[in-house]
């Protein structure tokens, strides 16, 4: 099976690039990506309850990282989660640790991400360890958005001083992604 990606992911990351960056790198990003997966969203093909390929979320991420930097992936993960949060989730959040929250990690992953996998190999008091994995044609990019979502996540379980540090694969091209999530309980 082919890694496909829910268009919420497309949908939210154009919307929050744009309020984050502006028109101008909107248009910029859409420019650097190939020509289908531009045409789609500028299009409105791309939607969020549909699924669309993994190759064309990481040809996303890697238009956006070289229009407004490497950190931008991360800083849309982070806003979009904060964005999401700003709902009836932060009402839910304030009743999950964050090692409850972390340990249902592969259910809130599976809906985003078709055909990949999510393990939590270890959620305690103050630390967690996740490792995503089968997804071939993933990028950097959309490895460091699960980790700014992580971030913000963590942080309104009532989780202070959070770390989501990538230790294993989280690159271009890398099929897997294990990271280690530590803070302080608030």
């Amino acid at each position: 099976m082919n890694v496909r990606i829910k268009g919420q992911g497309f949908v939210g990351f154009m919307a929050t690039l744009q309020r984050l960056h502006g028109a101008d790198a909107h248009e910029k990003v859409l420019a650097g990506l190939p020509p289908e997966v531009a045409a789609a969203l500028r299009n409105g093909e791309i939607v969020p309850m549909g699924w669309y390929p993994v190759e064309w979320y990481s040809a996303l991420h890697t238009a956006a990282r070289a229009v407004c930097g490497p950190g931008v992936s991360r800083e849309v993960g982070r806003a979009a989660a904060q964005s999401d949060a700003r709902t009836i989730y932060r009402f839910i959040l304030k009743f999950f640790s964050p090692e409850t929250l972390l340990g249902q990690s592969a259910k809130v992953f599976a809906l985003f991400c078709e055909g990949g996998s999510c393990k939590v190999e270890m959620a305690r008091k103050g630390s967690a360890r996740i490792r995503y994995g089968d997804c071939p044609g993933a990028s950097r990019g959309m490895w460091e958005v699960i980790c700014g979502g992580t971030d913000v996540l963590v942080e309104l379980c009532g989780g202070r001083e959070v770390t989501v540090k990538p230790v294993g694969g989280g690159g271009d091209g890398d099929s897997v992604m294990i990271v280690q999530v530590s803070w302080v309980d608030g």
